[in-house]
């Protein structure tokens, strides 16, 4: 399926912008052009969501792999979902301890997604182990190992309805993920699976996997 959007501007696209987040792209704001389809994706449940979850809050440490770099803004999206959806509580998490301090509206967590124990724990944890999620965005390791099992062990915990999305899928992965959504979708017969191809203003591709 391909999306395209580089003309299309959505109030998504400037709330993500003045967020300060790179999810957006239309005009030159951002650099992934994924706000004009999130908007038409979530646009139909944006006020009626109540759990909204994204993995990755975004670190400016080096240590850290696919780092923002200095320049980021750790927390930009999750502010974005906090306005786009003005009835839901944002959950997030991230492997980087020093930017777990919670916000209005936004709790986070700590979680290495290479690591099935650590994805078990904080699906464990008490705030949230009863909650089912109108969407959860995974824009963490950008590596096909991190991205299936966190996608894997994850899709549980979206409710009737919602919509999981993985973000930066690359293309050299498409063959693993291929079968890895074979396998999904035996598992889970009542969700469709689909690779989206969005242009971006660099006039690349960045590529999602949308379960709903």
């Amino acid at each position: 399926m391909f999306f395209f959007a580089p003309n299309h501007y959505t109030e998504l696209c400037e709330i993500m912008a003045r967020n300060g987040s790179d999810k957006g792209g239309y005009r030159g704001i951002g650099q992934h052009n994924y706000t004009p389809y999130y908007h038409r994706l979530f646009g139909g449940m944006r006020y009626a969501a109540r759990a909204v979850f994204e993995f990755g809050i975004g670190s400016t440490r080096a240590d850290i792999k696919h780092t923002m770099g200095p320049n980021g803004t750790p927390g930009a999206s999750l502010r974005g979902w906090r306005e786009y959806f003005p009835n839901a509580n944002i959950y997030s998490a991230d492997i980087d301890k020093n930017i777990l301090t919670p916000e209005y509206r936004i709790f986070k967590f700590f979680c290495d997604q290479t690591n099935r124990e650590s994805i078990e724990n904080l699906w464990r944890a008490p705030e949230l182990k009863d909650v089912q999620f109108d969407v959860i965005i995974e824009d963490g390791l950008h590596v096909f190992d991190a991205q299936s099992l966190f996608m894997e062990m994850s899709l549980g915990k979206v409710r009737l309805g919602g919509i999981y999305v993985c973000e930066d899928v690359r293309d050299v992965d498409f063959p693993r993920w291929e079968n890895a959504l074979r396998i999904l979708a035996a598992k889970n017969p009542g969700k469709t699976f689909q690779i989206v191809k969005i242009d971006n203003p660099r006039n690349q591709w960045n590529s999602l996997i949308v379960v709903r």
